[in-house]
């Protein structure tokens, strides 16, 4: 009986450590990202020739701004109706 105490006192300890080793590697092993995500790019700032036209054409810088803010109207009235209609892919 005595000696199955000894050995009782023996394991605990290291059943201690062994608990206490796989719980401190689990909360080690949670605190590493698992996947990283990157953030998406900005959208390309690019102007379709036939506007580019456009504001080509005007007489003063006071006509091409009228006419880049017409053209950017136009831009959200269409991603604004194509959002209404769940259309979210056309929008850009």
């Amino acid at each position: 009986m005595k000696k199955a105490l000894a050995q009782l006192k023996q394991i605990e300890p290291m059943a201690f450590a062994i608990v206490m080793l796989l719980a401190l590697s689990a909360i080690a092993r949670a605190q590493d990202p698992r996947e990283v995500q990157l953030p998406a790019p900005p959208p390309l700032k690019v102007m379709p020739r036939y506007e580019r036209e456009q504001v080509n054409a005007a007489k003063d810088a006071k006509e091409r701004i009228r006419i880049s803010i017409e053209l950017a109207e136009g831009h959200l009235l269409r991603a604004e109706d194509t959002a209404n209609a769940r259309r979210h892919d056309a929008c850009m």
